[in-house]
């Protein structure tokens, strides 16, 4: 289920309460998990900006020199 309190839910009105397990724990990772990649991806992404900032600006001065 996409909506993990739901699936909570519905786990415990029609199953066993143990059945609720399963979504619940699933609604926990998911939040750790969404929060730890989007720190890694906003890092890595920052990182990789800059390196291509970089590189842009060292083949343009590289031009330079050669035209000049």
């Amino acid at each position: 289920m996409q909506d993990s309190s739901l699936g909570a839910t519905l786990a415990l009105k029609y199953f066993a309460p143990a059945a609720a397990i399963p979504s619940t724990i699933f609604s926990i990772w998911h939040n750790i998990s969404g929060s730890v990649l989007s720190s890694y991806w906003r890092t890595h992404t920052d990182k990789v900006q800059a390196r291509e900032h970089a590189s842009m600006h060292a083949h343009a001065n590289a031009n330079a020199h050669v035209a000049g």
